[in-house]
């Protein structure tokens, strides 16, 4: 969305397209979008006006060429009902690093297609892929839930996940987006 919103890709199936052609590495840009997660929270003192400024100050500084940010983030007459109804006591969005140890209500925790295959091949048996850092960050990352993990996840490793978790008695429940 931050992409979009800057002018750096058109829609949002852009996304890959735009790693490949800026160099980009998927994923390292995620401690960065965390940063304007939370910078974007809505606190119940401020007013729409007040978040709006703020919302058009953390993502103006990487807009493309040409573009202003007043331009892409408008005022809109439904932005204080839907601020109003924003889960304001929600714990921020964090990085796996930062969320070790700590538990949440619920957690998502999405894989980039480059790692996804990788990581279901080590979980089901082929420990000698080299993914056993990055199945034990989703390890630690999914073990914060208390009560609901997502998965985002690419489409063609669905089943496969599926049915790792089915294996071990978990309720699975899949919505492709």
């Amino acid at each position: 969305m931050i992409l979009f919103i800057q002018g750096h890709i058109e829609a949002m199936g852009d996304y890959h397209n735009h790693l490949a052609e800026s160099g980009m590495v998927d994923g390292r840009w995620r401690p960065d979008v965390i940063a304007v997660a939370n910078i974007l929270r809505y606190e119940p003192d401020e007013t729409p006006d007040e978040w709006l400024a703020k919302a058009r100050k953390s993502v103006g500084a990487g807009m493309a060429t040409g573009l202003k940010v007043n331009q892409r983030l408008r005022s809109h007459t439904d932005l204080a009902t839907a601020l109003a109804t924003a889960p304001v006591d929600a714990p921020p969005p964090r990085t796996i690093h930062s969320a070790k140890g700590l538990e949440f209500p619920a957690v998502c925790v999405v894989m980039t297609s480059q790692k996804a295959g990788r990581i279901l091949d080590y979980l089901e048996g082929d420990t000698s892929n080299g993914a056993d850092e990055d199945a034990r960050k989703i390890y630690v990352a999914a073990s914060r839930a208390e009560r609901l993990l997502v998965m985002a996840i690419p489409k063609n490793t669905v089943g496969r996940m599926q049915a790792l978790f089915t294996s071990v008695g978990c309720a699975v429940e899949i919505h492709n987006i």
